[in-house]
């Protein structure tokens, strides 16, 4: 293999890339063009719906990043971006292991899903180690370096970074999630919701609902959940990007 410092990108880079961006975009259209059908279309059902909006959304970041990687001949303008990945999806991976019991077992997502989170622990970083050998950290023509005020900036940025991750691995913060009535009159929640609830989270602290028959005035629902059926598990492994991203600017 030549491993002369030319900063390409390989060619089973791209193909990978290619790969992942097409998960992406599947798991972005399953979420954010399609969020009230997670229950049927996704490996776990994600509530409010507008959680299931927020997660794919944040999935079309992944996706751009491996279209670019794709497209771009540089290798040193994409490397970056691999050990943030590569910490999102072994918190992923682990997640899924810890919450195993809130997904669709059986159904062709929950396979999917629990493939792509086996392997890209082990596959990112593995590329990334691999297309280093490429890399260089000359500047190009017009780059330019940050000025001492903008690196203390971001390294102020940074430490808050690694606090939060911190906050929110080790205490959980919103992983509780009280739904008042208030939701259902305003349209934020529905008596419907309660019931994927109860169907498909094991962890559910309690749920009183007066009448599920899906009529405001008589559907008084307050129930109060464990945030893993649909955010709990984007959180950490997002904040595990974050954790990597912000240290790397520190440094």
């Amino acid at each position: 293999m030549n491993t002369t410092k030319d900063d390409r990108v390989f060619a089973f880079t791209q193909i990978v890339a290619a790969s992942v961006t097409l998960a992406l975009l599947l798991a972005f259209l399953a979420l954010y063009v399609f969020p009230d059908h997670t229950d049927a279309d996704f490996a776990w059902t994600i509530l409010p719906r507008t959680s299931a909006i927020l997660i794919g959304a944040g999935y079309t970041a992944g996706a751009y990043f491996f279209g670019r990687l794709i497209l771009d001949k540089k290798w040193h303008r994409v490397q970056a971006g691999f050990l943030p990945i590569t910490a999102f999806t072994i918190l992923m991976f682990a997640a899924t292991i810890l919450h195993r019991d809130r997904f669709h077992h059986g159904a062709l997502t929950f396979y999917l899903w629990t493939i792509i989170y086996a392997i890209t622990p082990i596959l990112i970083p593995f590329i990334w180690w691999r297309n280093q050998i490429t890399g260089v950290t000359d500047l190009e023509e017009h780059d330019v370096r940050f000025t001492p005020i903008i690196r203390s900036a971001l390294k102020g940025i940074g430490i808050a970074g690694v606090l939060v991750f911190v906050i929110v691995f080790i205490t959980d913060v919103g992983g509780f999630q009280s739904i008042e009535p208030d939701d259902l009159r305003f349209g934020r929640w529905s008596c419907r919701d309660t019931d994927r609830i109860r169907h498909h989270s094991s962890t559910t602290r309690y749920v009183k609902s007066a009448n599920a028959n899906g009529k405001k005035s008589n559907c008084n629902c307050m129930k109060k959940i464990t945030s893993g059926t649909w955010i709990e598990n984007p959180v950490v492994g997002l904040s595990g990007s974050w954790l990597l991203c912000h240290v790397s600017q520190i440094w």
